[in-house]
């Protein structure tokens, strides 16, 4: 169901991320990817964009759920970025372009695994780990969501941090990371 390990980077100076099992990751990450299991076209398809109704989630997931549109060209638009994410990075990232966002991972990276997903069908889990003056790990789920044709438009992600400071944002610590 996963993507596999070769189309992940090689370990970076200061980072690395790996695909982990869907067992390892954060217990919110593996409720998001139940949920998505439970609406997929079949074993290994998107989750039709339908299912994605506030009414739809455990509510314990709605503020941690960020909703990107995928654009021409490979780029995405985050459309919705719920509060629990927002206070994580620091800022409201809806309406800005993944490009735009400054995470400590290099942007071609994050949209190799963006658009792995997308070409794909299939979700991903990933395990990053930064090692720079604040070490923190998260853990990042991100899910295909097709339109009435099948086509896959949109992802579904949350992120989770497994270690690190607490009360530091991801947009503190990455202006510190360079």
């Amino acid at each position: 169901m996963f993507l596999r390990r070769e189309l992940m980077p090689r370990r970076r100076q200061d980072w690395d991320c790996q695909v982990i099992p869907a067992a390892e990751a954060h217990p919110l990450c593996r409720d998001l990817l139940d949920w998505a299991a439970e609406r997929a076209d079949g074993a290994e398809g998107a989750v039709p964009k339908v299912s994605v109704a506030a009414e739809n989630f455990p509510p314990r997931l709605l503020p941690h759920l960020a909703l990107l549109e995928v654009l021409e060209g490979g780029a995405f638009r985050y459309r919705l970025f719920g509060t629990a994410r927002r206070d994580a990075y620091g800022a409201d990232l809806t309406g800005r372009l993944l490009s735009e966002v400054e995470t400590g991972e290099p942007n071609t990276h994050t949209h190799r695994l963006f658009n792995s997903v997308v070409e794909t069908r299939r979700p991903i889990v990933t395990r990053t780990r930064y090692a720079g003056l604040d070490r923190i790990a998260y853990d990042r789920v991100i899910i295909p969501l097709a339109d009435a044709s099948g086509t896959v438009r949109w992802v579904l992600t949350t992120v989770q941090k497994i270690e690190g400071p607490e009360h530091r944002t991801v947009l503190e610590m990455s202006k510190h990371a360079g």
